[in-house]
Parts: C-alpha cells; sequence; structure tokens
C-alpha cells in the first residue's frame, strides 16, 4: 500500500515537472523565436483593417487600429516576462541579502529587519505598487521598482528562517572553529543550503508577478501606448469586446497561460526539492 501511493506521488512529481517543462520550452520558443519567424512591426497600424477576426492571415485577428493581434501578443511577450524575471531577480537579491543577513547577525539587526519585513507584508501588495508608482510615475522602469518594492519582504522572511535552521545546524561551529571567516561561512555553508528553495519560490512568484504587472498596465500604470504589453492590450480592447472579442482574450489568455506554465514549473521543482516548499509561497 505504502509502495503504491508513494509511486503515484513520485508519478505526480514527474508529471508536474514534465507539464511545467514543456509549457516554458512553448512559451520560450514563442517569445525569443517567434519575433524572428513573424518578423512585423507590432505597433504599425493599418485602419483599412481595423478588427478584422481571426484567418489564415491574422491568426488573431487585428485590433481598433488594424494591428496584428498575434504579432502584438508574441512582441508583448518580451515585455510582459522581461518585466517578470525583472522583479523577481531584483526581488530575491534584495531578499536573500536582508534575510542572510537577519538570521546571521541575530539580536538587534534581527529585530529591525524583520520588523521592516512585516511592516511591508502587512500592506496589500498590489495596494502598495499603486502607491510607489503613484510617486514615481508610470513607466515600465518604475512599475519593475514598484513590484520589486512589493516581492522583496517574501523573500527575506524565508531566507531569514532558513539561514536560523542553517545557523543552529551541527557542522557550523566546526566551519568556526576551523577558522572560516562570516562571509565564507555565508557563501560556502548558508547560500548553497537556501538557494534550492528560494528557486522554488521564485518560480513560483513569477506567475503572480506577471499578472500584477498586466493589472498595472490595464491602470494605465505601466506600459503605455502603443506598447504591445499585455495588460495595456486588454484594456486597449475592452470597448470593442462585444464586436471584437479577440482583441482582449487574445493576450488575457497568453497572460493566464504563461502564469499558469511557471506555476505547474515551480510545483514540480518543489516537489522535486522538497514537497513543504510549496506551503511557503505566498499568494497574491
Amino acid at each position: 500500500m505504502k509502495k503504491g501511493i508513494k509511486s503515484r506521488f513520485f508519478s505526480r512529481r514527474r508529471s508536474l515537472f514534465t507539464i511545467g517543462i514543456i509549457c516554458s520550452v512553448i512559451i520560450a520558443f514563442f517569445t525569443i523565436i517567434g519575433p524572428f519567424i513573424w518578423n512585423a512591426d507590432p505597433t504599425a497600424t493599418d485602419y483599412a483593417n481595423q478588427c478584422l477576426p481571426p484567418s489564415g492571415e491574422h491568426w488573431f485577428g487585428t485590433d481598433n487600429n488594424g494591428r496584428d493581434v498575434f504579432t502584438r501578443v508574441i512582441s508583448g511577450a518580451h515585455l510582459s516576462i522581461g518585466v517578470a524575471l525583472a522583479v523577481v531577480g531584483i526581488g530575491a537579491a534584495i531578499g536573500i541579502t536582508v534575510g542572510i543577513v537577519a538570521g546571521f547577525a541575530g539580536g538587534a539587526v534581527d529585530t529591525i529587519l524583520m520588523r521592516i519585513v512585516e511592516i511591508m507584508l502587512s500592506f496589500p501588495g498590489i495596494i502598495f505598487a499603486l502607491a510607489v508608482l503613484g510617486t514615481l510615475g508610470n513607466g515600465t522602469e518604475h512599475q519593475i521598482i514598484a513590484l520589486a518594492a512589493v516581492r522583496w519582504a517574501h523573500y527575506a522572511r524565508l531566507v531569514r528562517i532558513e539561514t536560523i535552521s542553517v545557523m543552529n545546524s551541527e557542522y557550523l561551529p566546526a566551519s568556526r572553529a576551523i577558522g572560516n571567516s562570516k562571509l565564507r561561512i555565508v557563501f560556502r555553508y548558508i547560500l548553497p543550503n537556501i538557494i534550492g528553495r528560494v528557486i522554488v519560490i521564485a518560480t513560483l512568484s513569477i506567475g503572480p508577478v506577471i499578472l500584477a504587472g498586466a493589472s498595472l498596465s490595464y491602470l494605465g500604470l505601466g506600459a503605455q501606448i502603443p506598447s504591445p504589453e499585455w495588460g495595456l492590450m486588454i484594456n486597449g480592447g475592452k470597448e470593442y469586446i462585444r464586436q471584437a472579442p479577440w482583441i482582449t482574450v487574445a493576450p488575457g489568455i497568453a497572460a493566464v497561460f504563461t502564469a499558469f506554465s511557471f506555476n505547474l514549473l515551480g510545483e514540480g521543482i518543489g516537489d522535486l526539492i522538497d514537497p513543504r516548499l510549496k506551503e511557503k509561497a505566498e499568494v497574491d
């Protein structure tokens, strides 16, 4: 009986990881290779072909300005996914630094840093991002700063817990006894033991960040017209939802599929490393 349960568990792990990898490869293909295959200007207008339905010539139809929706969705992947990766990378870098410093130093340093983290986590993420953008102004760069300011605290809390766990392990006092410096302990013992967990949480964060970025762009606080950002495209097509629903549906499906794919990939990686890690992922 136990063997059968274990077999199903490992089968599920492989299935999630396989599906996540396949979906990610598809996304990577269209994001990286797509623009070279469908070499067209996503901002080029053709008012003679406004709101055309999907066809062999225009796979996802055209929008209210006669622009090819498929070309814009493919081009927008660079922006939407690029913003998400930048946010996750910056947020993880800040969070890892703060978490390790807090967990390693302990005492007053730990208390002060964790109070700051708790304050950050007490705000709804999207509301805090709106406040930051209201201060800095619109634009993709400011959007990245706003979303990274929301995300770093999640990583800091996780890394601090994992750092304390490593600090309490049996082999760390021995590493100090043989004369390892604090910096060497961090890079040789602490960071290698927490990086796998950070990768899982970071992968699981990409999907929510893509949707959060699309939401901000939908509100006009991220990328600006005529950028083919997915949230901005959804906003641009909302007035034509009845006569040309493909203008809104196509980028919406792209955003949801991409977020779903990264979630599957993150869950698969999490199951392979440690099934309990998914419970630590923050839901935005």
